[in-house]
């Protein structure tokens, strides 16, 4: 009975690391998932029940261009256009400015993030500097995601005189996202 023990041990421990790096190795590939969605979890993301051109299509989302499309401009919109704002320049960058901001919470995993940004993109380019647009990436700076509750990414906050007034999350149009933006202009 003891010997039993004494192998058992070492088979139970075995299969506890198996099991760990099994998570490890498959944690990455259900990230890569996350583009079938409307919006991905910021913690996890989840798999699609359903097709995302359906989806959009039911929700009448009349200004998310087809993907095709939405290709095309993702060249000219890329996250280099787009002030970067992280955990160490937020106070800076939203917090003390005065004025309407809106940032865009996002991850690089993220699909429907990828597909947002030209209406983003377009967004800042409409405002000429009355509205600033800043893109935070919630892997890379996780302390203000989690200070104002992000969980699902995308994720955009507009805030007026450094306070947040309103927000939305995943998929939106951009008739939307502007209307919401002017409500504090």
């Amino acid at each position: 009975m003891a010997s039993m023990t004494k192998l058992a041990l070492p088979l139970i421990f075995a299969f506890i690391v198996a099991g760990i790096v099994f998570m490890a190795i498959i944690s990455p590939a259900r990230n890569s998932r996350c583009h079938l969605t409307e919006s991905c979890s910021a913690t996890r993301p989840a798999v699609a029940q359903t097709d995302l051109r359906r989806r959009v299509s039911q929700q009448k989302l009349s200004s998310v261009a087809p993907v095709s499309v939405a290709k095309t401009v993702a060249k000219e919109a890329d996250d280099s256009k787009l002030t970067p704002v992280n955990d160490s320049s937020f106070e800076h960058d939203v917090l003390d400015y005065k004025g309407v901001a809106l940032v865009d919470f996002g991850a690089t995993w993220c699909g429907p993030c990828k597909m947002m940004l030209p209406v983003v993109h377009q967004l800042d380019l409409g405002w000429n500097g009355k509205v600033k647009v800043l893109k935070m990436d919630v892997d890379e700076s996780p302390v203000s995601a989690n200070r104002y509750g992000v969980r699902v990414v995308p994720t955009f906050i507009v805030f007026k005189d450094g306070k947040p007034v309103e927000r939305s999350t995943g998929l939106t149009s951009f008739e939307v996202l502007k209307s919401i933006v002017q409500k504090y202009l």
